[in-house]
């Protein structure tokens, strides 16, 4: 017997993982705050590739994110905002890879310090979303 589309979807499924990250760049000194300026290109399991505003980082720099689930209420950004980081999700990494370009820099993150417990689970989140996502595509394309 064959099943209505509206019987395999739930809208569960479709939810958006969304996180705010805010970072600082610690051989530098300087701090992105505003955490529109971010955004996830790939997420790996010891590691993240990010969007950020150009020349923001030189190779090998040495940085500390802070990942927040979003959106983000008024209290958590002034804590943000007052350099208050708790509640996040915090990692130390290093600079792997850069790609510049005019109005982006592109950034490979290698994790040096981080909890693996608390990243995995965030990991899985982005996992299984684009799972969830991969198994609708092939089910459309058997048919």
């Amino acid at each position: 017997m064959f099943k209505l589309i509206s019987e395999l979807l739930r809208l569960k499924d479709f939810e958006q993982v969304k996180h705010a990250i805010v970072l600082k760049n610690d051989t530098s000194g300087t701090e992105i705050m505003n955490y529109k300026q971010i955004t996830i290109g790939e997420i790996k399991l010891t590691g993240i590739c990010l969007a950020v505003p150009p020349k923001s980082f030189g190779a090998n720099h040495n940085l500390t994110l802070y990942i927040y689930k979003a959106p983000l209420n008024k209290e958590t950004l002034k804590k943000i905002k007052n350099k208050n980081f708790k509640g996040s999700l915090q990692l130390i990494g290093k600079i792997k890879e850069i790609e510049n370009e005019e109005e982006t820099q592109y950034i490979e993150v290698e994790f040096t310090q981080f909890d693996p417990q608390n990243w995995k689970s965030f990991y899985n989140d982005y996992t299984h979303a684009q799972d969830t996502i991969q198994d609708y595509i092939e089910a459309g394309e058997a048919e």
